[in-house]
């Protein structure tokens, strides 16, 4: 083909309009790339779901701690109440126990098993039998032990009848008496025991 007529096919396509069908798109469907950038330095990309919005991070709330101040003031509250209502006697015996009551109490307060709690106010009140059942049987064998050598010494010394009366009457209120006491130290020990690890809930 001569030079002249290929310039002049070059020329004729350049020049030649489209068809229709040969048109392209004035606008392109191209998928739009958004960079994940982060709100605050804190929030990283994984944070944003498929739709740019930010995961919220539900967090399980805290447990509520019971402060030791609660426990102190509670167990004071209840030893003051029962010396002030049965005043001093036999207070050592409840001084001694409360720790074993605040234990209880303690371990009720951290959610350990109720199985634990019971078995330590078992414990317990099984301990206090004990020390009360040993503490009468002390003071009945004292006193019938008074009152056989006050009965000898009336036959052999011939002391006078009421005298002897007297210190028998004596030596049966007091063993009278502490016997109520201890039996009413035990009472209100379990009531502490009952009211503060039962009635009273741990509240924070």
């Amino acid at each position: 083909m001569p030079k002249e007529e290929e310039k002049d096919v070059y020329k004729s396509l350049l020049t030649q309009d489209a068809s229709p069908s040969q048109n392209l798109p004035l606008t392109l469907e191209m998928p739009i790339i958004v960079e994940k950038e982060s709100a605050t330095a804190d929030v990283s990309s994984a944070d944003f779901d498929d739709h740019q919005t930010l995961k919220v991070q539900h967090k399980p709330p805290r447990k509520a701690v019971v402060p030791w101040a609660l426990y102190v003031e509670r167990l004071e509250q209840s030893i003051a109440a029962c010396l002030a209502s049965h005043g001093k006697s036999m207070s050592k015996l409840i001084q001694s126990l409360a720790l074993l009551t605040y234990l209880v109490y303690f371990a009720y307060c951290m959610n350990y098993s109720k199985v634990v709690v019971v078995v330590v106010v078992v414990v317990v009140v099984v301990v206090v039998v004990v020390v009360v059942v040993i503490a009468v049987i002390v003071v009945v064998v004292v006193a019938v032990v008074v009152v056989v050598v006050v009965v000898i010494v009336m036959v052999v010394v011939e002391v006078v009848v009421v005298e002897v009366v007297v210190v028998v009457v004596v030596v049966v209120v007091v063993v009278v008496v502490v016997v109520v006491v201890v039996v009413v130290e035990v009472v209100v020990l379990i009531v502490i025991v009952v009211v503060v690890i039962i009635i009273i809930p741990p509240t924070p």
